[in-house]
């Protein structure tokens, strides 16, 4: 499906470059660059979501999501330019995209030409952070910006969709396999978010990791959030590869092992293979430490359980990579999860 999406954007050239659009709208670079969000139809997911960043007067980022599917992200770095006063063009080794761009909106054109319906990029207008952002780790929005949140070990900031600020000292965290929930007083007053990983789009434009729930003075907030740090370990991941043991993805065995990160309380809890284990962890940048690791004692013959807790035990360092957290030593590769 995807090779065929890109296939037919390549013949976008054809048509484009030879005619120009009714009512054009002239363009310069200036009005052109920016961040732009949308999100695509998709035939084998839920949605495409993109993120196109034109950088300068020649460069282009784009991220491109297949929510519903996975958390692997593509992406795409090339050239881009203007053409027909109201047309950008991308190029990315030899394949061409052609949008159309008004009101501040880049919309996608078919091989004849012509603008596709609902496949609009939104110019992102980002709200701006506050000032105490650099230490905090999760941020979560209400749909359209309507509220805020902002949360880390010691406190929870929230922004009422009325702009009131609170903030809420001494969150408790608990997790579990599916989501996580934070507690938080102020006062007489308490508030509770609930974290799910399952992907999340806000008004169409955004996508993040958390559904996110509010639940505050007997009102539910819905929106989405994500972790402030792109490179901080957070949720499930699930054993792929771990010193000549091999667990295909599909592998619905119940001796898989898993590990779960809470960066809040850099806490880990999982599934050694054999027995359920929990300590903490330290991280920083690309760095990784696992500390005080305690299990039970159940044995089990033929498991993976010392090849796993051996790798964790002599871990110090990580890399995320598209869908796959790989867990080195130094440059040697100890063990490879995926995320779920």
């Amino acid at each position: 499906m995807k090779n065929l999406f890109l296939i037919s954007i390549v013949a976008v050239g054809l048509a484009a470059c030879q005619k120009k659009s009714k009512n054009a709208e002239p363009i310069t670079f200036q009005k052109a660059m920016g961040t732009y969000e949308g999100i695509m139809p998709c035939a084998d997911c839920s949605v495409i979501f993109t993120h196109l960043e034109l950088l300068d007067s020649v460069t282009y980022l784009k991220e491109t999501r297949y929510i519903g599917k996975s958390r692997k992200t593509f992406h795409t770095k090339g050239s881009w330019k203007i053409i027909n006063d109201s047309t950008v063009q991308l190029n990315s080794s030899g394949l061409q995209e052609f949008y159309t761009f008004k009101n501040a909106k880049l919309t996608i054109q078919n091989a004849e030409g012509k603008n596709l319906g609902n496949t609009s990029l939104m110019q992102a207008m980002y709200q701006p952070k506050l000032k105490s952002d650099s230490t905090f780790l999760f941020e979560a929005n209400g749909e359209q910006a309507s509220w805020r949140l902002l949360a880390n070990a010691e406190r929870v900031i929230f922004v009422t969709d009325n702009n009131d600020s609170l903030a809420f000292v001494k969150p408790v965290y608990e997790q579990t396999e599916a989501e996580v929930t934070i507690q938080a007083q102020l006062y007489n007053e308490s508030i509770k978010v609930t974290l799910k990983s399952l992907g999340c789009i806000n008004n169409n434009q955004s996508y993040q990791t958390y559904v996110t729930q509010i639940d505050w003075k007997e009102k539910l907030y819905n929106g989405c959030g994500d972790m402030l740090n792109e490179n901080q370990i957070h949720g499930k991941w699930v054993a792929e590869e771990i010193s000549g043991w091999s667990f295909p993805k599909d592998n619905k065995q119940e001796q898989v092992p898993f590990i779960i990160f809470n960066p809040f309380t850099k806490s880990v809890s999982g599934f050694t293979g054999c027995n359920r284990f929990s300590g903490t962890y330290k991280q920083t940048q690309n760095s990784l430490d696992f500390d005080a690791l305690a299990s039970t004692k159940m044995y089990c013959n033929g498991s993976a359980e010392n090849f796993f807790l051996q790798a964790l035990k002599e871990a110090n360092a990580f890399e995320l990579r598209n869908d796959n957290l790989i867990i080195k030593k130094e440059d040697e590769v100890l063990m490879v999860l995926h995320a779920e």
